[in-house]
């Protein structure tokens, strides 16, 4: 647009800023809670659940990680943007923050699978203890102290 000769007011570029900064917040914070609370309810369950634990608290940073990398090079897009750097260097930039927002997505993305593979894993373990607990009750029927045939 600014190559262009448009005007763009800096409120536009303040609400882009903001906007993406509540989203990729909201977004981190999502995924990152449904982690918890599937990893809450695997970890006495699941043969394997250190690794999910560990494996899992690194793909939350990766994905904070990427999503505030995303940030600042949009941040800093927006700022070369206004006429401050070369437009090689807007464009690298530009470049930048769309591989850091790719990555974002694609780390959200193989945690939200992992987190569905641990659910299913954490709700079969959970099938599984519920068949035993029933398999194992033994039911004692005594004789009433007074029988009283029918009819």
């Amino acid at each position: 647009m600014h190559s262009k000769g448009r005007e763009v007011t800096y409120g536009h570029i303040i609400y882009h800023f903001f906007f993406s900064l509540i989203r990729v917040t909201s977004d981190t914070l999502m995924i990152a809670g449904a982690f918890v609370a599937t990893q809450k309810q695997c970890y006495g369950r699941v043969k394997h659940a250190m690794g999910f634990l560990l494996v899992g608290d690194m793909l939350i940073l990766v994905v904070a990680v990427s999503g505030l990398l995303y940030l600042v090079y949009t941040l800093a897009f927006y700022v070369t943007w206004l006429q401050v750097g070369d437009p090689q260097t807007i464009m690298n930039l530009y470049h930048l923050k769309d591989i850091f927002e790719t990555a974002f997505a694609a780390m959200q993305c193989v945690l939200a699978t992992l987190n569905y593979a641990a659910a299913v894993e954490c709700a079969r373990a959970w099938a599984n203890e519920q068949s035993k607990a029933t398999l194992n009750v033994r039911v004692r029927l005594k004789p009433p102290l007074f029988f009283i045939p029918d009819g």
